[in-house]
Order: C-alpha cells, then sequence, then structure tokens
C-alpha cells in the first residue's frame, strides 16, 4: 500500500476538498468504513453526547472524570478553532500515529464527508491506542450521525433547543425526534433537564428501545465552590457528566473517588465558554462566548461575570440571528457595538446586524462596522474605546476562531488542559459547521 498523506499538511488539504460544508446524512459510508476496519464494536465502554447546548462542556468534564481516576481517554469533539487535531484529544498520540490512522481511512473509503473521516479516524485512532473509555460528541442531529455508526454503551442527552432546524426540523419536537433516534437499545442513557415536549419525545423513543432515560442529579454543592468553568449552565454540565460518570466507574471497574471528581471538576477546560483573554498590548481584556443560538445566548447572559463595556457581535445569517440581537439588546442596550465581517460565506452582513440593533429608538452607539475581527480588536485598544473594561466577543463559534487566530495560545495555556493538541499546518484558522 503506498500512503495517501506523507505529512498532517497533506490531510489538512484532503479535508478542506472534501468540503466542510458538505452535509450527506445517512450511515452507509461510515458503516462500510468502520466494518473494513474492524472499528464497529470497540471492546471498551462508549459514550455518545447528543442535544443542542452543553455537549463540548458535558464531554470535557467526562474526559476529565475519567483521566483523574486513571483511565485512558479518547475523546472526539467539534468543532474547532485552529486545527482538525483539535477535534480528536488522546494523550501521547504522535503525528506518526495520525498518519497510520489517516492512511488506514483513506485506503478503505474515499467518499467520506470531512466529519465523517474524523469521526473515523479518531476510532482507529482509539482503538489502536487501547484507551479504557471512548467519549464521542454528536456533530449534528443524532439519527445520520457520524458518531451513531458505532456500538454505543452510554448515552448522554445535554438540553435539546431550536438549531439547525433547516436540516432537523422546524420545531422542537422534530429536532429532538431526529436527536432521540441515536438511542440504542441496550445504552444506558442520562439526560439533562429537558423541556417537557423534548423529554415526551426522549421519553418515548427510549421505551420504544427497551431502556430507561435516567436524569442526572443536580451537582452535589461539595463539588461547586472550584468548578472550572465559569457559569451555572457549566454546574449543570459538571452534574450531568458526574451522573454518567458514576456508571462508568461500574463499568470499568473503577472506584470512585471525592477527591478526584475535586480534581476533575476543577481542572476541566474547554476554549470559548465564558472564557477570559486578559489585557495585552494588542487587545482589552476580553471575554469569549460561543453562543450562536437563543438557547445558548440566554445561558450565556444568565452567567455573564460582569457587565462589559463594549460588545464585539458577529453571527452566520441562517441561525436566528433576530432573537440573538433582541435577547442582547434586553440586556446590554446601553453599551458601545461592534459589528465586524468574519470571514465566512454565511456571515450575516454586518450593516444588516447593525439596522436590526438600531431599530428600537433606544439605542447604543456603534464603533465599527464591518472592519475585520484583527481590526476591530486592535482598535478597541488603540482608540482607548473600552477605557480598559472587559469586551464581550460572542455570537457565533466563526467569530471566537478569528480571535484565537490572534491569540492561539489561548487554547493551550491554562484556559484549556493539555490533551488540547493544536498542529499549525498553514498560516490562519480552519472554518468549521456551526
Amino acid at each position: 500500500m503506498s500512503d495517501v498523506f506523507r505529512t498532517l499538511c497533506d490531510v489538512e488539504v484532503y479535508l478542506e476538498k472534501r468540503g466542510l460544508f458538505h452535509i450527506d446524512l445517512g450511515l452507509d459510508r461510515v458503516l462500510c468504513a468502520l466494518k473494513a476496519l474492524d472499528l464497529n464494536h470497540p471492546r471498551v465502554p462508549v459514550v455518545q453526547v447528543l442535544g443542542t447546548n452543553g455537549k463540548g462542556s458535558t464531554v470535557t468534564f467526562l474526559a476529565a472524570l475519567c483521566e483523574a481516576h486513571g483511565l485512558t481517554t479518547g475523546v472526539y469533539t467539534s468543532p474547532h478553532f485552529l486545527s482538525f487535531r483539535e477535534r480528536i484529544r488522546l494523550r501521547g498520540a504522535s503525528d506518526a500515529d495520525w498518519l497510520r490512522a489517516a492512511n488506514a481511512v483513506a485506503e478503505v473509503a474515499d467518499d467520506l464527508t470531512y466529519f465523517e473521516f474524523l469521526t473515523v479516524l479518531a476510532l482507529f485512532l482509539f482503538t489502536h491506542a487501547r484507551v479504557d473509555v471512548i467519549l464521542l460528541e454528536a456533530g449534528l442531529g443524532g439519527a445520520h450521525d457520524a458518531t451513531t455508526a458505532v456500538t454505543r454503551t452510554h448515552q448522554i442527552f445535554t438540553p435539546i433547543a431550536l438549531d439547525h432546524r433547516d436540516i432537523l426540523g422546524e420545531d422542537v419536537q422534530a429536532i429532538a425526534g431526529d436527536k432521540a433516534g441515536a438511542i440504542f437499545c441496550g445504552a444506558r442513557l442520562v439526560s439533562a433537564a429537558q423541556f417537557p415536549l423534548v423529554r415526551e419525545v426522549l421519553e418515548r423513543q427510549a421505551s420504544l428501545c427497551g431502556v430507561r432515560l435516567e436524569y442526572a442529579e443536580p451537582l452535589p454543592q461539595a463539588f461547586r465552590a472550584h468548578l472550572g468553568m465559569a457559569g451555572d449552565h457549566q454546574i449543570d454540565n459538571a452534574g450531568l457528566a458526574l451522573g454518567m460518570w458514576r456508571h462508568l466507574a461500574r463499568a470499568c471497574s473503577v472506584t470512585s473517588s471525592d477527591r478526584c471528581i475535586e480534581t476533575a471538576l476543577a481542572s476541566a477546560r474547554i476554549p470559548g465558554r465564558l472564557q477570559r483573554v486578559p489585557k495585552g498590548p494588542d487587545n482589552p481584556p476580553l471575554l469569549l462566548d460561543g453562543a450562536h443560538n437563543p438557547h445558548g445566548m440566554q445561558t450565556m447572559l444568565r452567567s455573564l461575570p460582569e457587565e462589559p463595556s463594549v460588545l464585539v457581535f458577529a453571527c452566520l445569517a441562517d441561525k436566528d440571528w433576530r432573537t440573538l440581537i433582541r435577547l442582547l439588546r434586553q440586556r446590554l442596550h446601553d453599551i458601545p457595538v461592534c459589528f465586524p465581517q468574519i470571514a465566512n460565506p454565511r456571515a450575516l452582513p454586518p450593516d444588516v446586524a447593525a439596522r436590526a440593533w438600531f431599530h428600537e429608538k433606544k439605542v447604543a452607539p456603534y464603533l465599527s462596522l464591518g472592519l475585520t475581527v484583527p481590526e476591530t480588536i486592535h482598535g478597541l485598544t488603540k482608540n482607548g474605546g473600552t477605557k480598559d473594561g472587559l469586551v464581550l466577543v460572542t455570537g457565533s463559534l466563526y467569530l471566537l476562531a478569528e480571535v484565537f487566530a490572534l491569540f492561539p495560545s489561548q487554547l493551550t495555556e491554562k484556559g484549556c488542559p493539555s490533551v488540547w493538541c493544536v498542529a499549525s499546518c498553514a498560516p490562519g484558522f480552519l472554518p468549521y459547521r456551526e
């Protein structure tokens, strides 16, 4: 066999040609690739995490719990900010391991989408590294998501709300139905609190599959004081992860330790969740949050650690941007706003966002309109527009990606654990599906 990829940059180029925004729903391609590589039925517990908001944080808390108890853990998440390698977290994996996995996948399947290819690659890496636990975050929906092609022993449902309505369905029941379609007979199910309509859908599907849907208990007060991520919603995410950890510990024959739990929950980090970037020579103090749907925006606004002095807002035109703007205006109507132009073909034009923001009589001034993200951030420092106050940057993960391109160390320093593997094959950042 001749290698398709000789460097990780070759893999990056290959993935870009797959078309990041190309979605072709269905499991047949992934099932065939997994079968060819004997990856269909891992011999270790596999946890699939589904939902609308909180998936990444819940996976991160659960991964920390596993690692703190001595379990080698393979973690697959999405999206990424600077490199596709952020999506697959495996301690000790070398570039040679990545290339071996990528070439193995390319040899058996040349028709996989971007997300499908990385899903199979992740499972190859985890299997050959002989991890103790595999954690898989679903990318889009559930029934047809690539992570649903592998046998799952455990499943988590984070809060389900409206998002991706053009693909998953126009109302929350339809979206819940798609995600519930991933429920696997025999799996252990743990869910966050859900809207009544969502709860009804999940419980009905669980009953049809002959499994019981368990709801996570609140996180014990003793573990809340030093939680590693900010916001009351992270208490819920940590409680959900802990609820699943109790089952995983039994499945892995591990004795759960309160001391290890406390250490794990305190050390867990993930980028772009109420994340602070300290003031520097080229930037004011920043607070980054990737809220990009109404449920996520409401949650973020309830959890603001302090009032920002400036808002930087950008989002995608195919999101519910009118509701996002309305929610932000209700809370932050008196502060200046910047509307940058993000480098994405799906971006909402800044002038459209500005007109929506200033539609009402009581308005806040805008500091800039249509500048690039670097120009916007540097301009706030140069012009002293913030008076050293906190700048909230929110509305899209694509917006945050451009900020992280300015400050890549924020992905690997204390803001995030060492399992976040950032590989810079080329300048700039890679876009991803939001």
